[in-house]
């Protein structure tokens, strides 16, 4: 953009260069009818002069005698002014040709310009036509730009919001680690105390296994007295 930008003054200066091409062959041109104007007087002039001299060729050979002198001088500077107006002649006819060179020169000149003016034109218009385009895209970068801003304004409010919301459940997290702890005090003593009683219990259990053989093995033996009295009475009464 900044190229185009440099560039459009560049093109808006050979439009003007351009301008002062044709101003030159407008002068030039100007010079030539100039020089033409002149030539025609010179011509014209000398045209005159030979009018003249043949007046005075002709009352001389008219005259004779004593005015002949007076006539032949007058030739004489006729001569001198016919031959200084065909030399400023001569000098016009070399600057009317020089000035048609020129305007030649000029007039391809001007052909090349107009083309240059053309091709700078179409060159400067394309140049707008781009900056303008470059334009159109920076608008619509800054709008989605700006879109972007309050895009990121809306979730940066909906990240403050999760945040906090974060922080609640983390502090939330924090009680219930510490609950989760206690519990898992609570229950590291409750399982303790059910070893405990269940030690206490298989204990208890062997305990109870030992006096119930021993009642057992008791009653065994008091059957076994009884069958002996038993027998011992019965051998009384035989007797």
């Amino acid at each position: 953009r900044e190229n185009l930008t440099n560039l459009i003054p560049q093109l808006e200066k050979q439009l003007e260069e351009t301008k002062a091409d044709e101003a030159k062959l407008s002068q030039l041109e100007q010079e030539v009818n100039d020089c033409q104007s002149e030539l025609d007087a010179c011509t014209e002039k000398a045209s005159e002069l030979e009018k003249q001299k043949e007046r005075l060729q002709k009352a001389i050979l008219e005259a004779g005698g004593k005015d002949w002198k007076k006539q032949e001088a007058k030739c004489k500077k006729l001569q001198v002014d016919l031959d200084k107006t065909e030399k400023e002649i001569r000098a016009a006819k070399v600057s009317v040709t020089t000035n048609e060179k020129n305007m030649t020169k000029a007039e391809k000149s001007k052909l090349k310009s107009e083309e240059q003016l053309e091709e700078s034109t179409k060159a400067l218009e394309k140049h707008r036509a781009d900056l303008k385009a470059l334009e159109d895209d920076a608008l619509l970068v800054m709008q989605a730009y700006e879109k972007v801003k309050a895009l990121e304004a809306e979730k940066k409010e909906e990240l403050e919001a999760t945040e906090k919301e974060f922080e609640g459940l983390k502090k939330d997290q924090s009680s219930a680690k510490c609950a989760e702890v206690e519990l898992i005090g609570q229950i590291d003593s409750i399982d303790k105390q059910l070893q405990d009683i269940q030690a206490k219990s298989r204990h208890l259990q062997s305990e109870m296994s030992k006096i119930e053989k021993a009642a057992k093995q008791d009653e065994v033996e008091w059957g076994d007295l009884s069958e002996d009295d038993n027998e011992d009475s019965d051998g009384e009464e035989e007797s």
